[in-house]
């Protein structure tokens, strides 16, 4: 019998999205998109793990529009945060 494992969403994954975001959005405006994934920082001050992520997003790339971030659990691995922004526009 297969093991399944829960929906996660690769890094490509979302790097794509966020190009295509800009694309539809940008209307002649060259941005440039830049990723992040790393572990998930607890001692970044949050009320839950998508707070947490987004302000360790905010942290990362100070200053830039946030396109989007999402937090990755994994089974016995720490868990991840993953982020977007566009920097430039």
């Amino acid at each position: 019998m297969a093991k399944t494992s829960p929906l996660r969403f690769s890094p490509l994954f979302l790097g794509l999205l966020c190009v295509l975001i800009i694309s539809m959005n940008s209307e002649g405006v060259s941005a440039v998109v830049r990723c992040s994934t790393g572990d998930l920082d607890y001692s970044i001050s949050g009320s839950g793990p998508q707070d947490i992520c987004d302000n360790q997003c905010r942290r990362n790339f100070g200053g830039y529009t946030i396109i989007s971030h999402d937090v990755e659990f994994f089974v016995f691995k720490a868990n991840t945060c993953a982020c977007c922004y566009e920097d430039g526009a």
